[in-house]
């Protein structure tokens, strides 16, 4: 018998116990259940045994006691019940019926409780729906995501603000206490963050991601990441791309999806795989093309960040239905709030700085430069009636130099920078590479410059911070110096600023003490932007802030596809680039007075486009923009003084 007891136990307690495994729901349930048959049972015990002279005058009337006696306990001791309670039955009855209501409102109340600190815990824990539409959506967390942010609040000023989400694995509470303390003018723009996996189907489903307009995916790795857990990133940002995919609940047309990898043939891959529906930035590759020219040109990077930035004057698409059927000679100088500098093709295709006989078609679209791209219009007619300047620009050449570089550190982008700059430079060229690095690191580096013809390599395992080293290297006999963030062994990002500007420091002394007249050119490479005020007291040339280009250029891609074809196209050997020129190349008298119009009048002789211009004269009374003009008004008069320079987009640096 006890045996049959204690299964009965434990069938009861199993039964209880899956009751319980499925949620609150189901347990409000079963308590409304309890509590609807101790009301009935209660109130037809009642009925059967009520005096009629004192208790309950129908069986409804019974049952309406049951639920005042089971909900409110203070009935039991109500005067209007005192007539009713004085014999022993209907006594303990009330008595039975209230404590079982006290069990029940109790069990109630803890679930009820139990329920909404779990609602507020998911809150918390960024475990909620998110029921957005046209937003911009951002997998994953890492040192790029402010600037980032930052970008898109600055895209979402110009417009009505934009809706961001970001789900990461990173907890809710503590992405909110960064974003609230790093990005605090937010304008119209709204960002909600969201904690979870995004790689799993329900996650993906909880931010809503087919209805995004674009998808950033970022690499969970950062700057202090070992090789290891950079190849195991570029592997999960694929994993995030498949689970986009293959979805179930997939729209029939994806929003613009851009991924950051690490590995350039992981790019191969994702292009594969996707059939092209996903743009991948490839970080090692991106910072590569930019410090090679830069080696070329000083004043570049601060040109770069202007364009590729959404807070300045910047690069936009535009149809201009006025316009179809004309020459590109015929319009590029008849935007008076920009300057175009290329068409994009209805394939698809870029073409920047074309022919001046190019004609634009149907479903062309205008590049150009401003920084109002709604009242940026076309007028047939010159706003400014110019007289040309008489005369031709000096002619076009093309020269490559033999030089000699060094570069002081190591990472995982060096062997992309040397195959760019291996297409710069002339054959016989050197370049000279100091840093401590490992045996393993020095093999994938002699691996992936393998077959770069014009640049002879050497290593030497050096200290280079080293004030003596650097003595012995004799780093003023050479053309270019780069300092690289060592980005591999140092577990915070200051940590490795702090020995590019320290090294930094270290080269200006020597050069102060024994080459204050040297022409050497410093390029740095930096990764939080603010460390630049710091790295402009060792006076070096031009300075490189990877995390915050990488960002500017997948914000712009995010929102913006065919930004990736201009991009590829600016950072080509092949085609035009964006270069810096003396004014020495397009006048011969100076000072010389004359509005923007005959400036690019002249510039468009040699098969160049002008869009800004340089004043060395006014870096020290203009130290937000350093003497730099980009969209200038063009009908203002400019004095050209010898040293002064024009920003163009052409072929040749000469």
């Amino acid at each position: 018998m006890r045996k049959k007891q204690r299964t009965l136990r434990k069938i009861i307690r199993y039964q209880f116990d899956n009751l319980m495994s499925r949620g609150p729901g189901a347990m409000f349930l079963a308590l409304f259940v309890v509590l609807c048959f101790i009301v009935f049972v209660s109130g037809i015990t009642i009925f059967l045994v009520r005096n009629d002279a004192k208790g309950p005058q129908s069986f409804w009337d019974s049952i309406w006691w049951g639920v005042i006696h089971t909900v409110d306990q203070g009935t039991f001791t109500s005067p209007a019940f005192e007539n009713t309670t004085k014999t022993l039955v209907y006594r303990l009855i009330s008595v039975a019926v209230t404590f079982s209501g006290i069990f029940i409102i109790a069990t109630v109340i803890a679930f009820t409780n139990t329920f909404f600190q779990k609602k507020l815990s998911d809150l918390q824990q960024g475990k909620s729906n998110v029921l957005e539409n046209d937003f911009i959506l951002i997998l994953g967390w890492n040192d790029k995501i402010l600037y980032i942010l930052q970008e898109l609040v600055a895209a979402g000023q110009r417009e009505k603000g934009e809706v961001i989400v970001v789900l990461s694995k990173k907890d809710k509470i503590e992405m909110d206490s960064i974003l609230s303390g790093e990005i605090k003018n937010r304008g119209k723009t709204r960002i909600i963050t969201r904690s979870g996996d995004a790689s799993s189907f329900s996650d993906l489903t909880r931010v809503n991601f087919a209805s995004s307009r674009a998808i950033i995916i970022l690499s969970p790795s950062n700057a202090s990441s070992t090789t290891e857990e950079i190849v195991f990133s570029d592997s999960e940002v694929i994993t995030i791309i498949l689970a986009i995919l293959q979805h179930p609940n997939k729209p029939e047309i994806f929003p613009q999806i851009v991924a950051e990898i690490y590995n350039d043939k992981n790019g191969e891959i994702i292009d594969t795989f996707s059939k092209s529906q996903v743009t991948v930035v490839k970080v090692k590759e991106v910072i590569a093309k930019i410090m090679a020219v830069t080696s070329r040109q000083s004043g570049l990077p601060l040109i770069y960040d202007n364009i590729l930035s959404f807070k300045g004057s910047d690069v936009h698409f535009i149809r201009y239905e006025a316009i179809v059927g004309l020459s590109f000679g015929e319009i590029y100088n008849r935007f008076p709030q920009g300057y175009p500098i290329g068409i994009e093709k209805k394939s698809g295709e870029v073409i920047l700085n074309p022919e001046s006989s190019e004609i634009i078609e149907e479903e062309d679209r205008i590049v150009i430069i401003t920084d109002d791209s709604e009242n940026c219009d076309f007028c047939p007619d010159f706003i400014c009636h110019f007289t040309p300047v008489p005369g031709f620009p000096s002619p076009m050449t093309r020269q490559r130099l033999k030089e000699k570089i060094l570069v002081l550190g190591f990472n995982r982008k060096l062997g992309n920078m040397v195959r760019e700059l291996d297409k710069f430079v002339d054959s016989g060229s050197r370049i000279t590479i100091v840093s401590n690095y490992t045996e393993d690191q020095k093999e994938f580096f002699l691996e992936a410059v393998e077959g770069i013809k014009n640049l002879k390599v050497k290593l030497i395992p050096q200290v280079y911070a080293d004030k003596k080293v650097l003595e012995d290297i004799e780093p003023f006999d050479f053309d270019i110096i780069f300092l690289m963030s060592r980005d591999s062994g140092h577990p915070l990002v200051y940590k490795s600023d702090a020995d590019t500007i320290f090294t930094a420091l270290v080269l200006n002394e020597l050069k102060e003490l024994h080459h204050p007249k040297t022409k050497t050119k410093m390029i740095a490479e930096i990764l939080d932007v603010e460390n630049k005020v710091l790295l402009q007291t060792a006076h070096v040339n031009d300075f490189i802030i990877s995390n915050k280009i990488i960002s500017n250029i997948i914000s712009r891609m995010s929102l913006q596809k065919s930004f990736y074809n201009v991009f590829d196209e600016l950072f080509q050997e092949e085609g035009s680039e964006i270069y810096i020129k003396p004014v020495e190349y397009y006048f011969d008298e100076f000072p010389l007075t004359l509005n923007f119009y005959q400036i690019m009048e002249r510039v468009f002789k040699r098969q160049e486009i002008a869009f800004g211009y340089v004043l060395p004269s006014d870096l020290q009374d203009s130290i937000e923009n350093s003497g730099v003009f980009i969209n200038p008004a063009k009908d203002v008069p400019i004095t050209l003084n010898h040293g002064d320079k024009i920003i163009v987009l052409a072929e040749n640096e000469k």
